[in-house]
């Protein structure tokens, strides 16, 4: 019996080996050809100009990265968005909507701004940071008028027909209430069905409101194969001018010097530094302004490659970081990850990196990760202030596999911002 089915295994192997090499040939051309189709990427809305370089939709930039529901009960509910683009679909439908007439109607006052943020049969949207009046209007395609200093992360809006919207700003619990002349939610109803949720329930703070789940998250963790931008590209972009370009060299840095523009590489890292010491208006002070002059500076650059959002800003905008998303979950490495602009007055810096991922080369099992209670209760008990603690999100730390510099893995961890600066959630339990 024992020799048949050694002859018989022989005779299959050979065949079973072959239909797995196709399958994999099949999977892999697939995925070469439009990685879309199998849930990699968000396809991008983008345009090349004239000039060959890619721009960016103010929209896909500037974007929310969570969606929540309140239902009759008041319990909260985060939607996870890893298998559709979930938050393009409900900014695209809302662009349909007339809105008219903001006025602020609560500051400063805590209970009104928890009995906003929890009113029951509600959808809000949560940007990662503020925006101003330029970009939602833009985004949402609007007109409202509001005041350049109006600025808020949170838009609450009702699911049954309703004649206003709200909102919100952390900040001073700034509450604004926008009125609403034509308003269809059932779209958004179809949008959100079937989609997994996790409950949360928010801690309101002095310095904002963080939201924590009892539930652990279960995550996918990807390899991805890399490559690096040409450096003659990038500057072609950065100076954008016939004149000539001086160079110098020195270590593992190469300088680049045309007029007042200068560009450093780091060959070690493939880090770029740009500075503009010419005067182009960056003088004003304030969140919408800045947020719209980093935005068309970086795309009329060409620099929002592959799936870029808006992440975050410090000192009125003065600094913004734009950050690189596998769908609504950020990347987060030392040298990768991060597109930094930032506003010195008279003169401009913008810091980036020449890599980019590429395709994924295999999707691992799922980690899952412990609830944001346990990780908020730990960092409380390692005796960090709960006042201190920003933002607590699930993030992909940027792994170099050994001797692999074009492979890299992206692996899930809980990622924590105190007083304003990120951490891993295991270095600071160390």
């Amino acid at each position: 019996m024992n020799k048949m089915y050694k002859h018989t295994y022989k005779k299959i192997l050979p065949i079973l080996l072959v239909i797995s090499i196709i399958i994999s040939l099949i999977f892999s051309f697939f995925m070469w050809i439009d990685p879309f189709q199998l849930g990699y990427f968000h396809k991008k809305q983008e345009i090349v100009n004239n000039s060959g370089i890619v721009s960016r939709s103010i929209n896909e930039i500037f974007k929310p990265t969570q969606v929540v529901e309140t239902d009759n009960n008041g319990n909260m509910k985060v939607y996870t968005n890893l298998q559709t683009n979930l938050t393009s679909e409900i900014v695209n439908d809302i662009k349909s909507w007339k809105m008219s007439n903001l006025r602020q109607i609560s500051h400063n006052n805590k209970q009104t701004y928890q009995s906003i943020l929890q009113q029951k049969n509600t959808i809000q949207l949560y940007y990662p940071d503020n925006i101003g009046n330029d970009i939602f209007n833009k985004t949402y395609h609007q007109h409202l008028m509001m005041s350049s200093h109006v600025t808020f992360s949170k838009i609450v809006f009702f699911q049954k027909k309703s004649n206003c919207i709200y909102l919100l700003n952390d900040n001073k619990y700034q509450i604004y209430k926008v009125s609403l002349n034509k308003e269809q939610t059932k779209n958004i109803s179809k949008i959100l069905k079937n989609h997994k949720t996790y409950e949360i329930s928010p801690i309101i703070k002095k310095s904002g409101v963080l939201f924590v789940s009892k539930e652990p998250f279960s995550i996918p963790q990807y390899s991805y194969l890399v490559s690096n931008q040409t450096v003659n590209t990038v500057l072609n972009s950065l100076f954008s001018s016939s004149g000539n370009i001086n160079t110098h060299h020195n270590g593992q840095y190469d300088y680049y010097y045309s007029g007042n523009k200068h560009v450093s590489v780091n060959n070690s890292n493939n880090n770029v530094n740009f500075e503009n010491n010419e005067s182009n208006g960056y003088k004003k002070n304030n969140l919408n302004h800045n947020l719209m002059s980093s935005y068309l500076s970086l795309n009329n650059k060409g620099l929002f490659q592959g799936v870029v959002h808006y992440f975050g800003n410090s000192n009125n905008g003065k600094k913004i970081d734009y950050r690189y998303f596998i769908y609504n979950i950020p990347i987060f490495d030392s040298n990768y990850g991060n597109i930094n602009w930032v506003n010195m007055g008279n003169n401009q810096k913008i810091s980036f990196s020449l890599t980019d991922l590429q395709v994924p080369l295999r999707i691992e099992n799922n980690s899952v990760l412990p609830s944001s209670q346990t990780i908020l209760d730990s960092l409380i008990n390692k005796g960090i202030k709960l006042n201190n603690i920003n933002q607590l999100i699930v993030g992909y730390k940027w792994i170099t596999e050994n001797n692999k510099k074009q492979i890299i893995t992206l692996k899930p961890q809980w990622f924590v911002m105190i007083n304003h600066k990120w951490h891993t959630y295991k270095d600071l339990i160390k």
